[in-house]
């Protein structure tokens, strides 16, 4: 098999209800946009048949050792081999379609692209109120103020890196604080960056953000790392 030009990244963790309709949108797009890619999960450990949906669909999937969204995505994107590395969640909150737009701007010379979900537009349900009003916005702030960082929308499920921006960024964060971790270290990299507005749909299950923990965990974070 020719070498992918794009490497697609999909977390797992049993999201039977939407991943295969986020792999079939991306074998369209490759398809439509000219594209050599692939597509890799990174499952946690599902208990639905999400690993045999993706599998079926022509995914790869890598089996992740232990819980973790950073988790899952340090495996993935390890086992996987393209040019430029697209992050998108398998929840169905994330519009697939907007890929080719964050490969353009790679190809135009960025490094490091966020979307930006507040530009893009968070459809009614989608996002908590205390999320949308006061979480999303702080902690993005707060990245900002202490890193330089670009990103006005620093937990964004959609992003995009040249291969060599990720092994220059070499993230380590195992859990939520993989997101925010992407952007301090591409801000003190002084990565070339920018941000596309994207939408942002409800999801079909339960999420598994956990307010308050995920909150605190991520405040934390920022305040420990990002000074």
């Amino acid at each position: 098999m020719p070498t992918p030009t794009v490497s697609l990244i999909l977390p797992c963790l049993n999201e039977a209800a939407t991943i295969g309709k986020c792999i079939e949108t991306a074998w369209k797009v490759f398809r439509s946009h000219h594209l050599k890619g692939e597509v890799v999960v990174g499952d946690c450990g599902s208990t639905d048949g999400s690993p045999e949906i993706a599998g079926k669909l022509g995914a790869r999937v890598v089996g992740v050792d232990g819980l973790g969204y950073g988790n899952a995505y340090l495996s993935a994107i390890q086992a996987s081999s393209g040019r430029f590395i697209v992050m998108v969640d398998s929840d169905g909150t994330y519009e697939v379609n907007d890929l080719p737009k964050f490969v353009r701007a790679l190809e135009s010379g960025y490094d490091y692209v966020v979307g930006n979900r507040f530009k893009g537009g968070i459809k009614p349900n989608a996002m908590p109120f205390l999320h949308q009003a006061i979480g999303n916005p702080l902690l993005s702030l707060m990245v900002k103020l202490m890193s330089g960082s670009k990103a006005n929308d620093s937990y964004c499920g959609l992003r995009a890196f040249t291969r060599d921006a990720f092994e220059r960024m070499n993230p380590r964060a195992k859990g939520m604080e993989f997101a925010l971790e992407l952007c301090i270290r591409a801000a003190r990299l002084g990565l070339k960056e920018t941000e596309i507005p994207t939408p942002y749909y409800p999801r079909r299950a339960p999420s598994k953000l956990r307010t308050i923990r995920d909150g605190w965990r991520s405040l934390r974070f920022v305040l420990l790392f990002g000074r």
